[in-house]
């Protein structure tokens, strides 16, 4: 009895250990695939789902934009010359003015009283000289006499070209075709030498002066197109006519100037303005800042998909931040950018695609 309750313990334990092999070793009736993707793509229910769009490089024309205000190309503040008393007004203030017209006059009346004067000594001292010269060709003039005759009709004629050039500043100018802004005497008034008569400004061309920063100034040239918007609405189309060489101190901002032909006068100088100048276009992406992401080294870049369907970053470069989007560069220039679900995976990593248009398919984040 003994015995036969051994030998049933021994075959129990017997059987069960060949069913616990049995279920531990067995093999499926499919043969195992020796290719690891292969059982990924077997079961994409364990893969995440994203979605993409195809974008291809555009044309990308990077615009500099200066802020700035209108000013003369030229003005001058006209000062007297000589001293007397404003005779003539010719020209009211605001009047257009053409090169060497005269703006006012200060009374010559003494000084041609004085011209006259001067000239009968100068025909005076001429006939004295033509006198001493013929007495001493035959022998009876001594030469210092000569000599002396000749230095008193100098003095004469000296006399005679210093009235007529007093004269001559009687009559005050414009020295060069412009607006007669300001006038700062009256008929009347007395003006002694150094004192201000009138302000010529020329607004043809009218210049636009900004500032550029030291990022940007090597981007420009002499001779570039610029596109002027200014404070009332006016648009207008110049070449850029100056560069600074030397930062300013303080802002570390370069001078700029703008010219811009004005020959009707209708933009005034200090006028605010913005300077729009475009460079050379180049090749870039646009894409919404949304789809920008970091990497694990803190590199900004966006993620893209194969066409093995595997994740991957590609860094970039933010060339223009607008409203609706950002223009980059960096990227080739055709890409399947992850549009849906990016936040959710990682390069190399294998993901289940959609394009944009797609299927809707849940699960998709």
């Amino acid at each position: 009895m003994k015995n036969s309750s051994i030998q049933i313990a021994t075959l129990v334990a017997v059987i069960s250990a060949v069913w616990i092999l049995s279920g531990s070793f067995g093999s499926s009736d499919k043969p195992k695939d020796s290719n690891p993707t292969a059982e990924l793509k077997g079961d994409t229910d364990l893969r995440q789902r994203v979605r993409f769009r195809r974008i291809s490089a555009e044309e990308w024309n990077q615009e500099i934009i200066i802020r700035g205000q209108t000013s003369a190309s030229r003005f001058v503040v006209l000062r007297a010359e000589t001293t007397g008393i404003i005779s003539k007004i010719l020209v009211r203030k605001g009047s257009r003015v053409k090169h060497k017209q005269v703006i006012l006059k200060i009374d010559p009346a003494e000084r041609i009283s004085e011209l006259k004067k001067s000239n009968s000594l100068l025909r005076q001292r001429k006939i004295e000289y033509k006198a001493a010269l013929r007495l001493a060709k035959r022998g009876f003039r001594a030469e210092t006499k000569l000599a002396e005759a000749k230095a008193l009709l100098e003095s004469a004629e000296a006399k005679v070209a210093s009235i007529q050039k007093d004269i001559e500043r009687t009559s005050i100018v414009a020295p060069f075709e412009g607006i007669l802004e300001n006038s700062y005497v009256e008929k009347g008034a007395f003006v002694r030498v150094g004192d201000r008569l009138a302000r010529v400004v020329d607004l043809d061309p009218i210049f636009l002066v900004g500032a550029i920063s030291e990022a940007e100034i090597d981007k420009l040239a002499l001779g570039m197109s610029a596109t002027i918007n200014l404070i009332n609405n006016r648009v207008a189309k110049g070449k850029v006519h100056f560069l600074g060489s030397v930062a300013d101190p303080a802002t570390r901002t370069f001078k700029i100037e703008v010219n811009v032909p004005n020959p009707t006068g209708v933009i005034k100088a200090g006028l605010t303005s913005r300077i729009t100048i475009r460079l050379k276009p180049t090749k870039a992406h646009f894409l919404s800042s949304s789809l920008l992401s970091l990497s694990d080294d803190g590199i900004l870049g966006v993620k893209s998909i194969t066409t093995n369907k595997i994740v991957q970053f590609l860094p970039v470069s933010i060339l223009s931040d607008q409203s609706n989007g950002v223009w980059v560069k960096g990227l080739p220039e055709t890409l399947n950018l992850i549009t849906v679900g990016q936040g959710y995976v990682r390069a190399g990593q294998l993901v289940e695609t959609y394009p944009e248009q797609g299927p809707n398919t849940e699960g998709v984040k």
